[in-house]
């Protein structure tokens, strides 16, 4: 979970234009970039990308605005430092400064990011192993594209962005629509209800647990004179501390029509980077998304859960 003082994204847009092919109506055409094979690691999809003609794991991180690697990976990698650029990062655990590092060539299934430099960030992702990922993804990068994450298939297709408001997956199977989806700072946020209460939620395909925010968890009477018996847990970010909160049991989680039933949610006691909530891997487990930042849409399919409507 990740929040950045971020450049414009320029690359992103560059390829959301070319999606209408300078056309008055959108291209509502379905055409795939490329599929790539997925890692799963502690809860966390990761995705092979080639930093420098060297292929390198990042977590692909639609919570994160930008992406950005861990300065452990920075030294591993062997990439200079770019005095001229300095990256403030904020994310659960607090916020760091640093130097950007200096990037020639970044590609991802095949295409080439243009991007001269990458964000470094003071936390870390694993062990600090040469298999460890680099960091995170964000969605920089992966606006660019519209996604299919099929986390059962351990798999990541690439299409090109598509402006279509009625325009889903090309899925034969049945998916559920989220409906009032927004983007806010490069993500995708969705309406949830959490035991009848309403918030607007991050979808954060990098962040392990599903969160909740201090705000929306007093709008329902949770205190934190009211939590004090839940248990205290760590929770950890792109950020140089762990945080702790409190871990209390609901009943319902619900976006859109798809439900989680009795789940166990961690209250953190700050919204400074998460608003309302995050829901994360715990909610995707099993799994398949589509996400489109280009067209503000997401779509569910094979629920592990309960899913009340299906629809295309």
């Amino acid at each position: 979970m990740l929040r950045l003082i971020a450049r414009p994204v320029l690359f992103a847009l560059l390829l959301a234009l070319s999606a209408c092919g300078g056309q008055q109506v959108a291209d509502c055409s379905v055409v795939k970039v490329a599929t790539l094979p997925l890692r799963m690691d502690d809860g966390l999809p990761l995705v092979r990308v080639s930093l420098n003609g060297t292929p390198t794991w990042f977590v692909a991180d639609s919570g994160a605005a930008r992406s950005v690697l861990t300065e452990t990976a920075r030294k591993r990698l062997r990439l200079p430092e770019d005095q001229g650029h300095l990256t403030q990062t904020t994310g659960v655990g607090g916020t760091t400064t640093a130097w950007d590092a200096r990037v020639d060539d970044l590609t991802i299934g095949g295409v080439r990011v243009p991007i001269q430099r990458m964000a470094v960030g003071n936390f870390r992702i694993g062990r600090d192993s040469d298999l460890d990922p680099a960091g995170l993804l964000g969605a920089d990068v992966l606006l660019a594209f519209d996604l299919d994450l099929d986390l059962a298939k351990r798999t990541l297709t690439l299409y090109r962005p598509r402006m279509c408001p009625e325009g889903g997956p090309p899925w034969e199977v049945a998916a559920v629509r989220i409906p009032g989806v927004a983007r806010h700072n490069d993500r995708l946020v969705l309406p949830v209800q959490l035991d009848g209460a309403e918030g607007m939620a991050v979808l954060d395909t990098g962040a392990q647990d599903s969160v909740v925010g201090s705000r929306l968890a007093e709008r329902m009477g949770l205190t934190s004179a009211a939590t004090a018996g839940d248990p205290i847990v760590g929770q950890h970010g792109a950020g140089p501390d762990p945080v702790e909160g409190r871990r209390h049991r609901f009943l319902r989680l619900a976006v859109g029509s798809t439900v989680m039933h009795e789940p166990e949610l961690t209250i953190l006691p700050s919204d400074g980077v998460i608003g309302d909530g995050v829901i994360g891997q715990d909610f995707m487990k099993g799994r398949r998304l589509w996400l489109s930042f280009a067209s503000k849409q997401v779509f569910i399919a094979a629920p592990h859960t309960e899913t009340l409507v299906a629809a295309r």
